[in-house]
């Protein structure tokens, strides 16, 4: 799965506030300088603002992650088995039978196709094209909006690498000036969990991380008679 992060990159070069905004205000007249330090004082105000307000206490967790994590062994089709309310309402609200397929790029880079069906089995696909890349090992970010990338780290998979795994355990948590957004997902190869892996083991370890789950409100996602 993929989550959207709130990071963009800025030149190194900046405005020069001395010189070239002088030169500016002198061509465009007073009126231009009074604008132009109207709208200074106002990044100054709100600077101030910024600076204090109080931080989030609301901090990510550090589970650990795959970092043996095969990505040639890893790409391929998942099905959601859940996912956690908000993303839900956020991202999949109405949808069934909801997949993640994972392609290697040449780049090294991954593309990421999520689809789902609108309100049952038989409605219209609906599908999200984005791109994940590799941070380090069990650490990836993915990314649907240009720059902005939010982390996907895989924090659990069962079953052998030979076969492309059979269930994958997906984390997200961005903390930012707006608070902090926590995101699960557990993906399996098959529209099910295997016999011997449960739900409740998942999740039981999971929370030995130091992840607050029932604050997540896990959803089971419809995956009978979709395929």
């Amino acid at each position: 799965k993929s989550v959207a992060s709130k990071a963009v990159g800025v030149g190194s070069s900046g405005p020069d506030w001395g010189g070239s905004a002088l030169v500016a205000c002198v061509v465009c007249s007073l009126t231009c300088c009074a604008s132009m330090s109207a709208t200074v004082v106002a990044l100054v105000a709100l600077a101030a603002v910024v600076s204090g307000l109080p931080a989030s206490k609301d901090k990510c967790p550090t589970p650990p992650t795959v970092d043996t994590i095969d990505l040639h062994k890893y790409q391929g089709v998942w099905y959601e088995i859940a996912d956690d309310e908000a993303f839900r309402k956020k991202h999949e609200e109405g949808l069934t039978c909801t997949q993640a397929t994972y392609t290697l790029n040449d780049d090294g880079t991954i593309k990421v196709n999520n689809t789902g069906r609108v309100g049952g089995p038989t409605g219209n696909a609906q599908t999200a094209i984005g791109k994940a890349k590799q941070v380090s090992g069990g650490k990836l970010e993915v990314s649907f909006f240009g720059p902005f990338y939010g982390p996907y780290w895989v924090i659990d998979l069962y079953g052998a690498a030979e076969t492309g795994y059979d269930v994958s355990v997906v984390y997200s948590c961005d903390s930012g000036f707006f608070g902090t957004s926590h995101d699960l997902w557990i993906l399996s190869r098959k529209p099910y969990l295997p016999a011997n892996i449960t739900e409740k083991a998942i999740l039981d370890k999971v929370s030995s991380y130091g992840i607050d789950v029932p604050s997540l409100k896990l959803n089971n996602t419809v995956q009978a008679g979709c395929w």
